[in-house]
């Protein structure tokens, strides 16, 4: 059941990996990257923009995913470069990719990582938004927007870090942007004062 805030929740979001994960061994192109997308985004708070924007040699060097992702200043937002450390589950996804898609066809280093089925062009962030927004109803029974799976990385990060560390991963310029993805819950209370 859909919670009404701009997070997933926990059972959420693991509905909506396990899914994602899922597609991914599926043996068609487009449900591939669409899972690969879906890991992507969930695990390392890219805007949608900048992942549309990536390179396969922005995940990948010669035939070994990358264990951190460098979001090129040209693709950022705030034109800024940032490193975002890969988890296990993203570092498999990248493989599965490179051995299932960009290995067996041959794609070039400076090919889109998230491209048309028909073209070299990289998809849209409608088409992209159009994939998670799928990929949410064929899991949780209802759409999301890419934008709730970068709230759900932030509230996620701060829930075991500091601010300072969400705000480089997030690619912000000041504090106040961070600001934003901080809602405590009741439990986060309970734990702050329980600590004590």
């Amino acid at each position: 059941m859909f919670n009404g805030n701009n997070t997933l929740t926990d059972d959420e979001l693991n509905r909506f990996l396990y899914h994602a994960r899922a597609i991914l061994e599926s043996i068609h192109t487009k449900q591939i990257r669409n899972g690969f997308l879906s890991v992507l985004l969930a695990n390392t708070g890219l805007r949608i923009r900048e992942a549309c924007q990536l390179l396969i040699s922005d995940l990948i060097i010669g035939f070994t995913p990358m264990t951190s992702l460098r979001v090129r200043p040209e693709i950022a937002k705030t034109k800024k470069e940032r490193i975002i450390p890969l988890n296990a589950q993203t570092y498999l996804a990248i493989n599965a990719m490179q051995h299932q898609i960009w290995g067996p066809c041959a794609f070039g280093p400076a090919d889109f990582a998230f491209r048309s089925v028909t073209s070299p062009t990289p998809l849209t962030t409608r088409q992209a938004e159009r994939i998670i927004a799928q990929i949410a109803l064929e899991s949780l029974g209802h759409t999301i927007y890419p934008h709730m799976l970068r709230h759900t990385f932030a509230s996620r990060i701060l829930k075991v870090s500091n601010i300072r560390i969400a705000q480089e991963l997030l690619g912000h310029t000041n504090i106040q942007s961070t600001q934003i993805y901080t809602h405590p819950d009741n439990e986060d209370l309970t734990k702050a004062v329980n600590s004590l």
